[in-house]
């Protein structure tokens, strides 16, 4: 039996203590995600609420990065991210 990440993430978004505006950000993001996204987002969210709040600021950071249009602000978030990426190699 295939599990359906997509309606977990929901439940686990809906049930979170997520404020109304960040709940309706993953609402946005779960309707157009893949089930490979579905998937990837619900195991390390439901990893904590942390993890979870971690994630929101993550993909809020990127929709305003990409909304306001400018370079500067798509790399700082991806400046970022690599980061934390090499921070996690070594």
């Amino acid at each position: 039996m295939e599990i359906d990440y997509k309606t977990k993430l929901n439940e686990l978004i809906d049930n979170s203590k997520l404020t109304p505006d960040q709940k309706e950000l993953w609402k946005l993001f779960i309707l157009n995600a893949d089930e490979y996204e579905d998937e990837a987002i619900y195991e390390a969210a439901s990893m904590g609420d942390d993890c979870l709040l971690l994630l929101t600021n993550n993909l809020r950071d990127k929709v305003l990065a990409m909304a306001s249009g400018k370079k500067e602000d798509w790399d700082k978030v991806v400046e970022g991210e690599e980061k934390y990426l090499d921070s996690l190699r070594n």
